[in-house]
């Protein structure tokens, strides 16, 4: 069962490679289509593609969220990894600031984060 995971996987992936290749020239191209090619449910082989094509194709943390939410399905588990790539790729400068500013600041909130980005950024 795992071979056949990390076949499908690997399946969306190439898939999600080759839309978003095509994506911002196809207008024909919608999210039922996407999500019929790449997957929006619960597993990890038929969501990681969506996100990861959500991320490589917006412009900006707006369109990534919108992209993600728009092929449905486990949409906030898609857009909550799209994003994270996404803001991995930018950093928090690439944020937008009013997103950053309502974040909560509790015992393990925003500034609890950015500590732990720092000791995790400066590993040796």
């Amino acid at each position: 069962a795992d071979d056949a995971a990390s076949a499908t996987l690997r399946d969306g992936l190439e898939r999600a490679a080759a839309l978003a290749d095509v994506w911002h020239e196809d207008p024909d191209l919608t999210f039922p289509e996407v999500a019929s090619q790449l997957g929006n449910d619960v597993t990890a082989a038929r969501s990681v593609p969506a996100a990861l094509w959500a991320a490589a194709v917006a412009d900006g943390a707006d369109e990534v969220l919108e992209l993600a939410l728009g092929v449905g399905g486990d949409a906030d588990t898609i857009a909550a990894m799209a994003g994270a790539v996404a803001g991995a790729a930018v950093g928090a400068a690439g944020l937008p600031e009013d997103w950053v500013a309502r974040l909560e600041n509790g015992p393990r909130g925003r500034r609890y984060a950015r500590a732990l980005a720092e000791r995790i950024a400066t590993r040796p």
